[in-house]
């Protein structure tokens, strides 16, 4: 057998292998949140089954040897598919959405990445999306020329007092009405003091909206950051804002289990984005170079029943991420206050 067809062959197993564990044991990753991590990789072992599939074909030749990669391939597709699946057909039904008459709100939020590449092209792609409000994650690389750039378009600008230790900030074009912010102290490794930044506006209806952004840890380990969920799930709570919109870089994927607690805990608002895949969008070791897509939705936005989106479209220029632009109607009627 040529040396190629015996690697083809090896490498379909092993891939085939490692896909069908992992996809397994994610299944379990309500008793675990070791186990959990895997699921946020579930597109991913679906991608290593498939390409086990074709290495099958091109390494071995017709028989048990085949049909038994085959089979361990088969079953992590199945496994990653039915983690996947819920997410992607919520995604083909917001397709659907139809249009509506009102006042037409845009919000963007953006991990703008510590690295970032271009940090004033970075900034003209986001004035460009014509935003009403931007919430701006890792706004550390945002250098006075960037910044100038934004300061142009939105002539209200919320920091955080502690940029390092938060690395969040906000621009509008829209009057503020008011704002908050919390961040850890410097030096501080506590999980519990979750970054946060808000911002109240007047949206274009006249009625006011209140716009938070966040930045969660990595979901390893699992404890982290779901302390950080319990943290911002209190906090949402506590503004009790109608018409609230929350954003930003969450570090978490709709296939977990910990996104469906979250979203339990979260409501009523509802997340918008259904597999809305955005990193990583350039590879940091590889020189910024942009990759051929992006694999994991880690990008949030949840809105209240009030609004009802109208589109999402992507911001890419810079960042290893992919930012957000959600174009929302507010059909609710008017709270007492």
């Amino acid at each position: 057998m040529p040396l190629w067809r015996i690697v083809a062959a090896a490498t379909a197993l092993e891939l085939a292998l490692v896909a069908l564990l992992a996809a397994g044991l994610g299944f379990f990753g309500f008793t675990s949140g070791w186990l959990d991590v895997l699921n946020q990789m579930a597109p991913i072992g679906g991608a290593m089954a498939i390409m086990a599939i074709g290495l099958a074909f091109a390494g071995l030749s017709a028989g048990g040897s085949r049909r038994f990669v085959l089979l361990l391939a088969a079953g992590a597709l199945v496994f990653s598919g039915l983690r996947v699946a819920p997410d992607l057909a919520r995604a083909a039904a917001g397709l659907l959405q139809p249009e509506v008459p009102g006042p037409h709100f845009t919000v963007a939020t953006y991990n703008v990445w510590q690295n970032n590449t271009d940090p004033e092209a970075t900034a003209h792609k986001i004035v460009s999306t014509g935003a009403d409000v931007v919430v701006l994650q890792e706004i550390n690389s945002f250098d006075q020329f960037a910044d100038q750039i934004m300061r142009r378009a939105y002539p209200y600008k919320v920091p955080c007092d502690h940029p390092w230790t938060c690395g969040m900030t906000a621009y509008s074009r829209l009057q503020v009405l008011g704002w908050g912010w919390q961040s850890p102290k410097p030096g501080t490794d506590d999980p519990r003091a979750l970054a946060m930044l808000w911002i109240k506006v007047k949206a274009p209806d006249g009625r006011p909206v209140t716009i938070l952004t966040t930045h969660y840890t990595w979901p390893f380990p699992p404890f982290m950051q779901a302390q950080q969920r319990d943290v911002l799930a209190g906090q949402i709570h506590r503004l009790h804002a109608a018409s609230l919109i929350v954003a930003g870089d969450m570090n978490l994927t709709p296939w977990s289990y910990a996104m469906g607690a979250q979203d339990r805990r979260f409501a009523p608002l509802v997340r918008r984005t259904r597999a809305w895949f955005s990193y990583p969008y350039t590879l940091a070791h590889l020189g910024g170079r942009v990759t051929p897509f992006p694999l994991l939705p880690i990008d949030q936005l949840y809105a209240s029943p009030d609004w009802t989106m109208q589109g999402l479209r992507s911001i890419d220029a810079g960042s290893d991420h992919t930012g957000l632009v959600a174009t929302m109607v507010r059909t609710g009627s008017p709270r007492p206050r």
